[in-house]
């Protein structure tokens, strides 16, 4: 689980549902993601960071999986 994606999501008050819609994914996608069970794409990495206000290389950092909050 990537928790520093969960909190983003949730501080955003979207539901993984919408946030797959506002991307433009599949809920099924957006969650291997969220579950690290799959790396997003850069271009879907891109449309999730705008959406959170996160910076979309933080998908590809080694401690993505980790279960530290957003910094």
């Amino acid at each position: 689980m990537i928790e520093w994606l969960v909190e983003a999501r949730k501080k955003k008050g979207y539901t993984q549902v919408e946030l797959a819609r506002r991307v433009k994914i599949s809920q099924p996608s957006y969650n291997a993601i969220e579950a690290g069970k799959s790396s997003p794409k850069p271009e879907t990495a891109i449309r999730i960071g705008k959406e959170l206000g996160l910076p979309w290389v933080k998908f590809y950092e080694e401690d993505n999986d980790d279960e530290q909050g957003i910094d």
